[in-house]
């Protein structure tokens, strides 16, 4: 082996673990986003799945 080979090689080793790091801190960051996103409920009881307001006397 010449030394650009074993130059190469190592360039090649580390930039898979950054990529790799990069990949994996962007999916926690993504997952952490989602996760507070799906944390918000809207009130309960306020609309139903068609968009009518419950929970109060419905006469008008």
């Amino acid at each position: 082996m010449n030394m650009n080979h074993i130059i190469n090689m190592i360039i090649r080793q580390i930039m898979n673990r950054v990529i790799r790091k990069g990949i994996d801190s962007g999916m926690n960051a993504g997952s952490n986003m989602m996760s507070k996103r799906r944390g918000k409920q809207p009130p309960q009881g306020e609309i139903d799945d068609y968009g009518n307001p419950t929970g109060r006397d419905n006469r008008r």
